[in-house]
């Protein structure tokens, strides 16, 4: 298990691999991600999206994908519907979600800021 924990470590420089009671977590700052298995984790940080770091995400141990926002939105883009947690089947739907949100958000604080 070292040499696989190694092996993480050269492909993803500066994260945090740990065994948890329920997988695996990788943290680099803020970003957090887990999955059931090293390998699964190792899968979806290849395709965690740089553009997005202020999301952790994982997947459930029902095989849902899961994210939540490190901060929360503004009151105004919480009017407006953005959610902190988003849940998907896929990750690239996952993905999809948390754009979605951050482009709620970004507008919602672009009108409030309006005269």
């Amino acid at each position: 298990m070292d040499r696989l924990v190694r092996e993480a470590q050269r492909e993803f420089p500066g994260w945090r691999f740990t065994r948890t009671s329920t997988g695996w977590s990788a943290n680099l700052g803020p970003a957090c991600h887990a999955a059931a298995s090293l390998a699964e984790l190792r899968a979806n940080l290849r395709t965690a999206s740089p553009d997005t770091p202020a999301w952790s995400r994982w997947r459930s141990d029902t095989g849902r994908y899961w994210a939540t926002r490190h901060r929360p939105f503004s009151r105004a883009a919480e009017r407006e519907g953005a959610c902190r947690t988003v849940e998907a089947d896929t990750e690239a739907a996952l993905h999809r979600l948390i754009r979605e949100q951050e482009q709620r958000a970004m507008l919602a604080d672009r009108e409030s800021a309006r005269p």
